[in-house]
């Protein structure tokens, strides 16, 4: 049901997107996250690595998520540091392809305006000015409730 009640699905169910498949890999990881905190079974525990990292791939939106659940294994395994080190090698190998993708070719997209795709001087391309007051405010409009409290 929460998939179904999910705005994001809602709003992209018109039209086919990988975003949807995103959303459902990412309800999927959570669900095991949810499940490997309340039981500790490994199976969970790679089902929810797996889950993310496919999600992460569908749709680049949910890579920045999926930090959230790297800094939750650090904190439930800071004592097991064997542990630690094979989850961080998991992760690692699946991430290797984005990250190869990422700097190779001509993908490397940091440095790319979106006017056609002209390339500028780094000042320009970087614009820190516009970058900052655009997600400050993104930053303040989504802490407006907290503010409230």
């Amino acid at each position: 049901m929460v998939i179904l009640l999910s705005p994001t699905y809602i709003s992209l169910s018109i039209w086919p997107d990988s975003r949807i498949y995103g959303v459902i890999f990412f309800t999927l990881a959570i669900y095991y996250f949810l499940k490997f905190s309340r039981e500790r079974n490994n199976i969970n525990l790679y089902l929810c690595i797996l889950s993310y990292a496919i999600s992460s791939y569908l749709s680049l939106n949910f890579v920045l998520l999926s930090f959230y659940f790297i800094v939750k294994f650090i904190v439930i395994f800071k004592d097991n540091k064997i542990k630690l080190i094979k989850l961080f090698f998991l992760n690692t190998i699946l991430a290797f392809p984005a990250i190869f993708y990422t700097l190779s070719l001509e993908t490397i997209f940091f440095f790319k305006s979106g006017i056609g795709g002209k390339s500028f001087d780094i000042l320009q391309s970087l614009n820190f000015s516009n970058k900052f007051l655009i997600i400050s405010s993104i930053v303040y409009f989504y802490f407006i409730p907290l503010f409230f409290c």
